[in-house]
């Protein structure tokens, strides 16, 4: 080896230090393959070029495709690889995806998308053998547009009640090209044809539902081949997986109840008339033996009023309103009280023969003591007949 030679390579292997790790493959190009089809255009220089016999290029041995139409290649010629940044890679992929690599590959499905590669890298067509090659190019490009075309749905924002199933149609008739790639968690999503179902339970919850018409073994990176004074090559690869996205907020469903209960005990009241009103929904609903009226199953954030119709026997409506909003997957309670109903009793002691009348001082109707008494008989309070009021025994 050479002085200089030497001190290059020294060179080279400093400068690799400061570098991050880059590997590069080394690819032989292959020209044996004549597809029989001849094409004639005016590349981006302004030349116009007449290939008589179109090659099919091959790198060890893989299919790839030129990108600088007019430049020289030979057979046994070793190229680099890197990652193809070109501005219309996206374009290119996409061509090259529904043009040949979803195809039998052909040397038809090569030719084919050789031309509409340099089409859109500036050749102008002029000319060529490739059968239908306008119709199939049609075809081609149909098909890359109803890639890019979301679904009518995507990026909107939906709500489904618990408990409820929720239809969404796509007007663009795209959703059957599509997957379902992710779900939020617990929510059931069907895909029928044209229409997603979804349907939410207790504990579905809310977030984005994701699909893609690409499945994720298929997405690669582009790979572009180079070597000097030779035409450059690339190995396009889908990148994009055609996701589309929407969001889905789940409304759930909680509990209303009111407990009824004696204002001075605290016991609960049974057969308390409560009046419950969402919306335009009234629901009247009589308290249990536990003193409670409830409602089950009503949507988050409803607003509703709770009133009494009528009170226990014995007891007095005081007319209270409350105002409640329901809370999803709990139940709230309000407590109205009730105050004992309360009476007088009024007796006029009377003679049995002379009424009010005392015919004399040897008779008299005062401080008489009576006793109060239940239906039953059970003695609940006394008062003397000077006084309106009841003394309770108790």
């Amino acid at each position: 080896m050479r002085k200089t030679e030497i001190i290059g390579s020294l060179l080279i292997l400093c400068f690799s230090l400061f570098l991050p790790s880059i590997q590069v493959f080394a690819e032989e190009l292959n020209l044996n393959t004549r597809t029989g089809y001849s094409y004639t255009g005016i590349n981006s220089d302004g030349r116009t070029l007449t290939d008589s016999n179109l090659e099919r290029m091959k790198l060890d041995g893989l299919d790839v495709f030129c990108i600088e139409h007019g430049k020289y290649a030979a057979s046994g010629d070793v190229y680099r690889s890197a990652t193809y940044n070109g501005s219309h890679k996206d374009m290119l992929s996409k061509i090259a995806y529904f043009g040949f690599t979803n195809t039998n590959q052909t040397n038809y499905d090569y030719v084919v998308t050789q031309v509409m590669i340099w089409g859109v890298l500036g050749d102008k067509y002029q000319s060529s053998t490739i059968p239908n090659y306008s119709k199939r190019k049609g075809e081609i490009m149909n098909q890359i547009n109803r890639y890019n075309t979301d679904p009518s749905f995507a990026n909107k924002t939906y709500t489904v009640n618990v408990g409820e199933t929720l239809i969404i149609e796509d007007s663009h008739t795209v959703l059957n090209d599509m997957q379902l790639s992710s779900i939020p968690k617990n929510l059931k999503v069907e895909k029928d044809v044209n229409k997603l179902k979804i349907t939410a339970n207790s504990s579905s919850e809310s977030g984005d539902i994701s699909l893609q018409k690409i499945a994720n073994n298929k997405i690669e990176t582009s790979i572009v081949y180079t070597k000097a004074d030779r035409q450059s090559l690339a190995k396009f690869s889908l990148e994009d997986k055609g996701e589309s996205k929407l969001s889905i907020n789940v409304r759930h469903r909680g509990d209303v109840e009111v407990l009824k209960i004696d204002e001075i005990t605290k016991q609960p009241l049974p057969n308390a008339k409560i009046k419950f009103q969402y919306g335009s929904t009234t629901k009247e609903v009589v308290t249990g033996k536990d003193g409670i009226a409830k409602l089950v199953g009503i949507l988050e954030d409803t607003e509703v009023t709770v009133s009494e119709l009528t009170a226990p026997n014995g007891y007095v409506n005081k007319g209270e309103v409350k105002n409640i909003k329901v809370k999803p997957n709990v139940c709230v309670t309000v407590t109205l009280d009730n105050k004992e109903q309360l009476g007088t009793i009024q007796l006029n002691k009377v003679g049995e023969e002379f009424g009010e009348t005392i015919p004399n001082s040897f008779y008299s109707l005062e401080n008489a003591i009576f006793g109060v008494f239940t239906d039953i008989g059970e003695r609940i309070g006394s008062f003397e007949d000077e006084s309106s009021n009841v003394t309770n025994d108790n």
